[in-house]
């Protein structure tokens, strides 16, 4: 084996010099150049990632109630408030301020807290363009809407017959519910619902029927389905 004479870097070849034998010419690194890291390796199919699938109506999202063919939603021209009614801890009324912006952003619509009220107000008696929040020990009897799984919280939205938006909306928060995931949980799963968005059938999404201490941010259908809540949103989107 012969060993060609030193020589000057060529393209691609910097730092390196150049070993001849029968089996061909090879490239010897410089000393300074052992035990360096190397280099990247370039791309390759295998790390190659499918797109995510696409997202389905009725297993990664559903809507409370649809107008005709088109899903139920809160007029997008106009603020909503959202307050808290009745009784409540001041880290209640932080979590209720950090969900409600969480919201706000996710579906684009106009929420915003408002001061609380003292009495906890009837379903039918919240004003327009509201959605009331109460913490109580437990869910009252005469719900207007059915508790989720566990009878953790309920929370939906209401409107007048044969109307085409949602007017109001409530949400209350079983603080004395066996093993709670979370009061912050809860208030994103019920302030969902009085947004208009229903259960999704994918156990390890928040809007799941049953309200699992180990799923506790909104997952992609979640999302999804929030931003479909913005009337004019591409059915694409999200």
């Amino acid at each position: 084996m012969d060993e060609s004479p030193p020589s000057g870097p060529g393209p691609g070849q910097s730092g390196r010099r150049r070993r001849r034998s029968l089996l061909g010419t090879y490239p010897v690194p410089d000393p300074h150049l052992v035990g360096a890291p190397l280099p990247p390796p370039p791309g390759s199919p295998s790390r190659w990632q499918p797109p995510p699938p696409p997202l389905q109506y009725g297993i990664d999202y559903t809507f409370l109630r649809h107008h005709g063919r088109r899903p139920l939603r809160w007029r997008p021209d106009l603020p909503i408030t959202v307050r808290i009614t009745g009784p409540h801890q001041p880290e209640q009324a932080v979590a209720v301020t950090s969900v409600v912006a969480e919201l706000a952003e996710l579906t684009g619509l106009g929420l915003s807290t408002g001061e609380s009220w003292p009495p906890a107000a009837a379903g039918h008696e919240v004003p327009a363009q509201e959605i009331h929040v109460s913490f109580l020990p437990t869910l009252p009897a005469a719900a207007p809407f059915r508790p989720c799984t566990g009878r953790a919280g309920l929370g939906g939205a209401m409107t007048a017959p044969g109307a085409s938006h949602y007017t109001s909306g409530l949400v209350i928060v079983a603080t004395a519910a066996p093993q709670p995931p979370g009061e912050t949980v809860i208030l994103r799963h019920e302030l969902a619902h009085a947004l208009g968005l229903g259960h999704a059938a994918r156990p390890n999404l928040l809007m799941y029927h049953r309200i699992s201490a180990a799923t506790v941010e909104f997952g992609r259908g979640d999302r999804h389905g929030l931003l479909l809540l913005q009337e004019n949103t591409k059915p694409g989107a999200g």
